[in-house]
């Protein structure tokens, strides 16, 4: 709370109150614009603040407790967020109170946007936050943000070209999200009509019948007790308050304000956590805009699966009305009710005079909404569904969901036909086969740019991944990789050595200390990770957490390398994987290590000290960045042919980044024994057992020809240009009507050490190449990362 003593602080009565001091609950409301929210915050514009210094003025708190809150017993029942306004709040504390002019001193002392409706005599144990049971919250969403077809980002307008239902490029709204102002700011027509009708034949696109009953099947997917820890910030799954109960939610009626019509969402729960409500607005508009399957909604509620979920304005967002049930109904016969039943008028001419007005103007003059939906691209929130998103309405509905995506899939093999090793070659022609109307879906899916790769990382929603899969990491043969690479670098550094009196064992020495100090630091983001995705699992290999601080600071590209391991996303298999790594339990009480090491803190800020002395870029590491993808580098196998180092891609090459290089020679052994990571790489075996051969072909889906050679079956490539039957295997001679001189055989598609597909990143280089390399991005990391090629 703000500590300034306002200039009419003598007309507060101080030290002899002329009132009986008593519990009250006060009802008011109040427009969120300008404030930084509900609740008391040093330095903020908070409503609080702001009643609080009321009260004072009006002489209904002494002096002494002006600054101290819990001396009155204050309490809210709901604290709303920046921006957010409401017309049923309700606060409790003890006070002087004049029950003839209590109200009106108050709202003397208050700005015209905070109102007190009333207040309530209640029990001395009242507490407006303990004794609510309920909140009713309210978002007025205008109608165009629901049209699949209005403020279209981009991407999906150009998609869309050649489609027959080519998308309208907005007009209203720049390419970056910024508003263009013209004027007299954006008309309903304009938000809502299509400048060339777009299958709407020219009308402009209303909340009819079709799109409230649809609207409400969403939205009462909500309803329920589930876990909502993707729906807030700062709340983990494990987290006991990440599970909250939504009694109803829905948005039957529309209002119409200044030009502008809003559809009224009515959510009902018992208590809602930070930006939750706009969370479940946004991907509720996801969905209706076909940017995201309604099946999203319920993946997102999963407790193991983490998606970044879109967060609508804030500006349409207000609270009507807190419930307090149980104890009126205890208290009924002795105190009066705590409810809105007396205030209905005067809250409903304060809601017309300031909230909704604010915002109706607010989208008129700034296209909140509208700059908004520019936003809910798969650029932003790679978890949304980009297949069922095509900018073509009509064109997406009519294809399945398996159909897109395998459509999708085969881009790239298309383009790369000779990826792969010259005996699979003969696959290339499966694809070639394929019908006019698939091929023609190809083409359009070839306007995306960012779909071109048919294996990548944080490229298909969560929603296509099963419970996640936990490997291991050896945190020790880590350590040890990165302390020879790194002392193959630092201790010859001319300006470090000087700062260290050319001791080059001491340097060694602080180097290693580094390195084991990281590697505590780099366990705590392993752990934070797999508390989000596999907490069972993080209670059994990974307690207790490492003590030391994730505030450590270490050389910006050591700090990048660590910090960008995990959770990694998969999708060149039958099944879209999700990895995540944990240490061995009976290592959890070294913190991964084998054993525990002296940890000196001068010793370590010795040689942190003289990094950026020198002018090594410093950073922590992203211990909680659990929402990044997952780096590729621990996919990457380092090999050396005839003296000379190679590096292998085990998933597609387009994914890896120049960087991902010296990663994998800061992180990766030479030696397979002494590797940290496991192989996440692609096998597929083929089989000549007669009996797998029958089995296989005898699971065949009905309608495939007995010489199934994939021609005529769905397909998906698997590694680099393999394609596989959806049954999961591609028989390569068929055992009827096939060559007699050639066994039946089948492919079978699993992951191991057996490789197929790699692509080499990099070959031809020395070790020597390596530590310059190193030594350059450890140097100057920012202006690498800036500079840096993309290929070699």
């Amino acid at each position: 709370m703000e500590n300034q003593t306002p200039s009419s602080d003598h007309n507060a009565t101080d030290n002899n109150p002329q009132h009986k001091q008593q519990k009250v609950a006060i009802i008011f409301a109040y427009c969120g614009a300008g404030y930084q929210g509900m609740q008391a915050n040093p330095g903020a514009k908070t409503i609080e603040f702001e009643l609080q210094q009321a009260l004072f003025l009006s002489g209904s708190i002494p002096q002494p407790d002006r600054h101290c809150p819990k001396r009155f017993h204050f309490a809210r029942a709901a604290r709303t967020d920046k921006g957010v306004s409401a017309i049923g709040q309700v606060v409790s504390g003890t006070f002087y109170v004049d029950p003839h002019g209590f109200v009106e001193r108050i709202n003397n002392n208050l700005p015209g946007k905070i109102r007190v409706f009333g207040f309530k005599d209640v029990t001395t144990s009242f507490s407006a936050k303990k004794c609510c049971v309920g909140r009713k919250y309210v978002y007025l969403l205008p109608v165009f943000a629901l049209d699949c077809c209005s403020h279209r980002d981009r991407e999906s307008v150009l998609a869309s070209l050649g489609s027959g239902n080519e998308l309208v490029r907005c007009l209203e709204c720049s390419e970056r999200g910024r508003k263009v102002f013209s004027g007299s700011g954006i008309s309903s027509n304009t938000l809502s009509a299509l400048e060339n009708g777009n299958g709407y034949n020219g009308d402009v696109f209303s909340y009819g019948e079709n799109e409230r009953v649809r609207f409400n099947r969403i939205l009462k997917k909500y309803e329920g007790t589930h876990n909502f820890h993707n729906f807030t910030t700062k709340t983990k799954a494990i987290d006991p308050a990440a599970n909250r109960r939504i009694v109803s939610f829905n948005a039957d009626t529309t209002v119409m304000i200044d030009g502008l019509e809003f559809v009224k969402c009515e959510v009902v729960g018992q208590s809602f956590m930070l930006h939750q409500i706009r969370k479940m607005i946004g991907l509720a508009v996801a969905v209706m805009r076909n940017c995201a399957p309604e099946s999203l909604i319920e993946t997102a509620l999963q407790p193991y699966v983490k998606i970044n979920v879109p967060t609508a304005p804030e500006v349409g967002l207000y609270l009507e009305e807190c419930f307090f049930l149980s104890y009126n109904q205890k208290y009924k016969d002795t105190h009066e009710e705590v409810s809105m039943k007396d205030y209905a008028e005067e809250a409903e001419e304060f809601k017309l005079k300031h909230i909704y007005p604010h915002i109706a103007s607010t989208e008129h003059k700034e296209g909140t909404v509208a700059v908004w939906l520019h936003s809910l691209n798969y650029r932003n929130y790679p978890d949304l569904c980009p297949e069922e998103n095509r900018g073509a309405v009509e064109v997406s509905g009519t294809q399945t969901e398996e159909t897109t995506r395998i459509n999708m899939e085969t881009l790239d093999y298309r383009k790369h036909p000779d990826l792969g090793p010259e005996e699979k070659t003969g696959a290339n022609e499966v694809a070639r086969t394929r019908t006019e109307e698939t091929t023609r879906c190809n083409q359009d899916a070839l306007n995306y740019p960012n779909h071109v790769s048919p294996s990548c990382f944080i490229r298909r929603p969560s929603r296509h991944y099963e419970k996640p899969i936990v490997h291991w990491i050896d945190l020790e043969h880590l350590a040890t990789t990165m302390k020879n690479r790194l002392n193959l670098v630092l201790p010859y550094i001319h300006e470090l050595s000087v700062r260290y009196g050319g001791d080059t064992d001491t340097i060694i020495s602080d180097v290693n200390m580094m390195v084991d100090t990281a590697m505590s630091v780099t366990y705590n983001r392993l752990r934070f990770i797999l508390e989000s995705y596999a907490p069972a699992v993080c209670v059994a290999q990974m307690n207790p957490r490492s003590p030391f601080s994730n505030k450590f600071k270490f050389p910006a590209f050591i700090s990048s390398v660590l910090g960008s391991i995990g959770p990694l996303r998969i999708m060149d298999g039958l099944q879209d994987t999700m990895v995540v790594y944990a240490t061995s339990a009976d290592r959890s009480k070294m913190y991964g290590r084998a054993q525990h090491f002296e940890f000196i803190s001068g010793h370590f800020y010795r040689l942190i000290d003289a990094l950026e002395a020198i002018g090594v870029p410093l950073a922590p590491i992203d211990v909680k960045g659990s929402n990044r993808a997952g780096s590729f580098y621990p996919t990457i196998l380092l090999g050396r042919d005839n003296g000379w180092l190679e590096f292998t891609a085990t998933c597609h090459y387009s994914n890896y980044r120049h960087q991902d290089i010296d990663s994998a020679w800061l992180t990766l052994n030479d030696d397979p024994a002494l590797r940290a990571f496991p192989d996440c790489s692609l096998r597929i075996e083929c089989c000549t057992d007669p009996d797998v051969v029958k089995a296989v072909i005898a699971s065949r889906p009905e309608g495939i020809p007995d010489d199934v050679d994939g021609a005529t079956a769905l397909v998906r490539p698997i590694g680099l240009n393999f394609n596989v039957n959806g049954f999961g295997v591609l028989p390569s001679v068929a055992a009827e009507g096939g060559n007699p001189a050639v066994p039946a055989a089948v492919y079978i598609v699993g992951r191991g050490n057996t490789r197929y597909g790699c692509t080499s990143l990099a070959r031809g280089l020395t070790e020597y190449d390596m530590t310059s390399r190193l030594r350059e991005y450890i140097m100057r990391y920012d202006s690498m990362c800036r500079t840096a090629s993309k290929g070699f």
